[in-house]
């Protein structure tokens, strides 16, 4: 549902949707938490990262909004660079 409310513009409630799936994929330890875990990195993207801090802030508690995160925060790359 968290997917089809993204293609259809609506990210307020995309994202709620989006953090429920990944809860629910973790408690089972489904390998679509990687994909829910890709989803919302793309949301926070998207939206930037204090209007998706704020749409968590919403719908979850402090120590979820942290989790989520801490799970979505975005890696620096190499640039280019190797070695």
């Amino acid at each position: 549902m968290g997917n089809l409310r993204v293609e259809q513009g609506l990210p307020e409630e995309a994202v709620p949707l989006m953090v429920r799936a990944l809860s629910l994929n973790q408690q089972v330890k489904s390998h679509n938490t990687v994909l829910n875990i890709t989803a919302l990195r793309r949301q926070r993207a998207a939206l930037g990262d204090e209007e998706f801090t704020r749409l968590l802030g919403r719908h979850f508690d402090e120590a979820s909004v942290s989790a989520v995160l801490s799970l979505t925060a975005m890696l620096p790359t190499t640039g280019g660079r190797t070695g």
